[in-house]
């Protein structure tokens, strides 16, 4: 919001000169653009008038400028809007985990230069060092990379460029890089969040929110390699949404889960829909309200997802607006559970995973450790209890966590916010004994800083 010259006798606020001025408020900026709605008034001759313009942007030595600096009338802008060029202590998500051909684990993440960068083990808990894949050209990536295996072609890294386009890397089974791939963006619309990944048998889908506040998605037949036009899922009825999708793949079925907020309400509850990509014409089901954890706790963080491999039902878990771990399940008939209160108060979104018959989620606690509550059974009978991990972690750090084909679990942590330290890894054995806190060799200067460790299951 800025103000220029601005006078309001009526409730007795005052800045720059009397009588005459104007309130602008910035509503969005691209790489070439920004768009800007504007209010003139004059308490001599009224009515106010009112603008909404989009104008260009240039790239100066230090950031970019409006240009032209004066539109006429006096609408807009003067030359006193600069963006200035994202620092190297600005904040940088940690990024995601994927897997190699050969089942090792490969850490992601965007660099400070706006580049992606991957780390591959060479074997478990043996990091190669990290290496840069790049950026399309002319492009900056924005936000925390998505990652996927797909068998027999390689590992994919989508993200979202400055551009407002959702951007494809694919490694080759030799390990080199392909050339980045526009997958563009819904006619229209910016990405608003980071992409997200599953893939259904022979169906691939990336998923984002878009600026127009509905969730997209984009199919891809692994088959042909064809890819179909964005498609709007839209949003629940009388509610906006919040955050990124979450999708999950479980046999032939795709299920979506978004925060979502009743308009008009400060509640925030889990919405959700399904596509069973084998059906004859497939198409999505109704959003469904999965509500909040109870009438007096909304949802404080995204979801973390995991499907049961022996009943292919969905085990849910959040973080409540009171500070406590949540769950929720759904039946082999597709039932929902009600919300089930877990024995771990945490502050950070959960990290949950389903390995060696052990359901696993790890959280950021109260204290800045790293909590871990694991379940050997189902999630209805009784939990283990809350175990901490220890750690320094503070509300700035990212976490990531992934299985190896052996069973066994690696954690990522990284600090977007500070540039401290490096990252550092958390490894557990499969019987669930974990390692000391380990900080990632090799991070280079471009990406390095950020109190992130990691500790191995």
């Amino acid at each position: 919001l800025i103000f220029q010259d601005v006078s309001d006798p009526t409730v007795g606020w005052n800045s720059g000169l009397i009588g005459t001025g104007h309130v602008a408020v910035i509503v969005a900026t691209d790489a070439t653009s920004v768009s800007v709605f504007q209010e003139n008034f004059d308490w001599a001759a009224a009515p106010d008038t009112y603008y909404f313009q989009t104008l260009p942007l240039t790239q100066v030595t230090n950031g970019w400028h409006i240009t032209p600096k004066h539109v006429g009338d006096h609408r807009i802008t003067r030359g006193w809007i600069h963006f200035a060029v994202n620092s190297t202590t600005g904040s940088m998500p940690f990024g995601a985990i994927g897997r190699t051909a050969t089942g090792q684990l490969d850490a992601f993440a965007t660099g400070a230069d706006r580049a992606l960068w991957h780390n591959p083990q060479s074997a478990p808990g043996v990091w190669a060092g990290w290496a840069r894949i790049g950026q399309p050209a002319g492009i900056n990536l924005d936000g925390t990379p998505v990652v996927g295996y797909v068998r027999g072609q390689g590992q994919e890294a989508y993200v979202t460029g400055s551009d407002g386009q959702l951007w494809l890397s694919v490694q080759q089974l030799n390990g080199a890089w392909e050339a980045w791939q526009p997958l563009g963006a819904p006619p229209g619309v910016r990405a608003l969040s980071d992409p997200t990944l599953a893939i259904a048998q022979t169906t691939e889908l990336v998923s984002l929110r878009g600026s127009d506040g509905a969730v997209w998605e984009r199919t891809r037949d692994l088959f042909t390699g064809d890819w179909s036009p964005w498609q709007s899922l839209g949003m629940p009825d009388r509610m906006s949404l919040a955050g990124a999708p979450v999708v999950v793949a479980h046999d032939a079925t795709l299920d979506i889960f978004v925060e979502a907020q009743p308009i008009g309400d400060g509640v925030v509850l889990l919405a959700h829909r399904t596509l069973h990509v084998t059906e004859k014409s497939a198409t999505w089901s109704a959003w469904e309200s999965l509500g909040t954890p109870s009438a007096s706790v909304s949802l404080a963080s995204m979801p973390s997802i995991v499907t049961d491999t022996a009943s292919s039902a969905q085990i849910i878990f959040v973080t409540g607006a009171d500070g406590n771990l949540w769950g929720r399940w759904q039946t082999s008939d597709g039932v929902w559970s009600a919300w089930q209160l877990l024995p771990c108060a945490v502050a950070g979104r959960p990290i949950a995973s389903l390995h060696n018959g052990i359901l696993d989620v790890l959280a950021r606690g109260p204290q800045g450790d790293l909590l871990d509550l694991t379940h050997a059974d189902d999630a209805t009978t009784s939990w283990a209890e809350c175990t901490s991990l220890g750690g320094a972690l503070s509300a700035g750090h990212d976490l990531a966590a992934a299985v190896r084909v052996d069973g066994t679990q690696t954690l990522l942590a990284r600090n977007a916010s500070t540039r401290a330290q490096p990252v550092i890894t958390l490894d557990a054995t499969a019987k669930g004994v974990w390692s000391e806190w380990v900080p990632l060799p090799g991070l280079p200067s471009t990406i390095a800083a950020s109190n992130s460790v990691a500790r191995q299951q």
